[in-house]
């Protein structure tokens, strides 16, 4: 279970540090803590499930802080802390499998979500919730980025479809 988690980290680490913002907004400083939270255990091979947890236990408090004080938008909050979750669920110890159709309802729902298609868990089911996860950080920071454009194109979209008097 320590290899899928440190599998993950490295996997959702790859993925999104493709995107490096140059911005240092509240939301900007939340993907870069969870970006970097999973970069250094999976460099150091340290964490586990318990580093996993206290990691994303923190950065649930960090969110709902940013969050309470406006620094982050309700969209933005719903999607971060999805992410969390699933890095939560993903992470869970479940020996007997009591939680397993709970977590992959959960899971094959979040995959389906980013990714537009229903994933086959019979095939590398870590790699398939990596990528979504990593897919959801980078569409999380385009999200941030492209704020004030979609304001903007809302505002045109106002204007050509309200009826004339």
């Amino acid at each position: 279970m320590i290899r899928k988690i440190i599998a993950l980290g490295l996997f959702v680490l790859i993925a999104s540090s493709a995107y490096l913002p140059a911005k240092e907004e509240a939301g900007h400083l939340l993907l870069d803590k969870l970006t970097e939270a999973f970069r250094q255990m999976a460099e150091s091979g340290s964490g586990g499930r318990e580093g996993v947890t206290k990691a994303l236990q923190t950065l649930m408090i960090e969110a709902r802080q940013a969050k309470d004080q406006r620094e982050i938008d309700p969209v933005f909050f719903a999607g971060y802390i999805r992410v969390l979750q699933i890095l939560r669920l993903a992470t869970i110890e479940d020996p007997a499998g009591i939680l397993a159709p709970l977590t992959e309802k959960e899971i094959k729902s979040f995959i389906e979500d980013v990714k537009g298609e229903e994933p086959d868990f019979t095939k590398n089911k870590i790699g398939q919730t990596a990528e979504a996860i990593a897919e959801e950080i980078i569409n999380l920071h385009l999200y941030l980025d492209t704020k004030k454009e979609r304001t903007k194109l809302w505002k045109e979209y106002e204007k050509k479809s309200s009826v004339k008097k």
